[in-house]
C-alpha cells in the first residue's frame, strides 16, 4: 500500500528485479499504470522479461559470457577473459536512463506513461559492432579475440606498445594520422 500511495503521484519506478517478481507482488506495470496511468515503469532485466533465458541468473560476468563480449575479449591463443568495467550493468543502466528520459518526453506530447524494458544483454550488443564485422560472411564461425589489436582487425596500427618507461597507445584510422605518427616519431 505504501508502494502505491508513493506510485501515486510519482513520474517514474525503476525497478530490476527477477521478471515477473513485482506482477507476483501485485505491483507489476498493469498494476500500478491502473493507480497512475502517467507512469513510466523501467524494468532493468538480465536477459529480458520474455524469451527463453528470461529467468537466468544476471550478473555482469555471466551476461558477458552468454551475450559474447568475452569470447571476443583477451587473445586469440589463450582462454577469454572479461571485459575490465562492468559493461553489461553500466550500459543496462545507461540504456534504461535513455529509455526512461523519451518515455518522459514522449510522455509530455501524449500524457500517457509506459513501461520502458531494457536487458543487459541486448544493451552490450552494440558494443560488438566492430567485431561482428568480421563474423559476416565467415560461415557462422565466430570472430577470433584480437587481444589489443581492432576488434574488426580494420585498423593499424591500433595497439599497445612497450616504451622505455611504460606503455603507449597508438590509432591510426587513416594516412593522416599515419604521417604525424611518423612525424611524433621523427621518422
Amino acid at each position: 500500500e505504501l508502494l502505491r500511495s508513493m506510485v501515486a503521484r510519482a513520474d517514474v519506478l525503476v525497478e530490476n528485479f527477477a521478471p515477473g517478481a513485482m506482477d507476483r507482488l501485485g505491483v507489476g506495470y498493469e498494476a500500478l499504470r491502473v493507480v497512475n496511468p502517467r507512469l513510466i515503469y523501467g524494468a532493468g532485466s538480465g536477459y529480458g522479461r520474455s524469451g527463453p533465458n528470461r529467468n537466468y541468473p544476471a550478473m555482469d560476468l555471466t551476461v558477458q559470457a552468454m551475450a559474447g563480449v568475452m569470447s571476443v575479449t583477451g587473445f586469440a591463443d589463450r582462454p577469454p577473459v572479461k571485459a575490465g568495467p562492468a559493461l553489461c550493468d553500466f550500459f543496462g543502466g545507461t540504456h534504461l536512463y535513455g529509455g526512461i528520459m523519451t518515455a518522459l518526453f514522449e510522455r509530455e506530447r501524449t500524457g500517457l506513461g509506459r513501461l520502458v524494458e531494457v536487458s543487459m544483454q541486448e544493451a552490450v550488443y552494440a558494443s560488438l559492432s566492430s567485431n561482428l564485422g568480421l563474423h559476416y560472411g565467415s560461415g557462422g564461425q565466430a570472430p577470433a579475440r584480437t587481444g589489443n589489436r581492432h576488434g574488426g582487425l580494420a585498423e593499424a596500427p591500433y595497439n599497445v606498445y612497450p616504451t622505455q618507461d611504460g606503455h603507449i597507445a597508438i590509432i591510426c584510422v587513416g594516412e593522416e594520422h599515419w604521417k604525424s605518427l611518423l612525424r611524433a616519431m621523427a621518422r
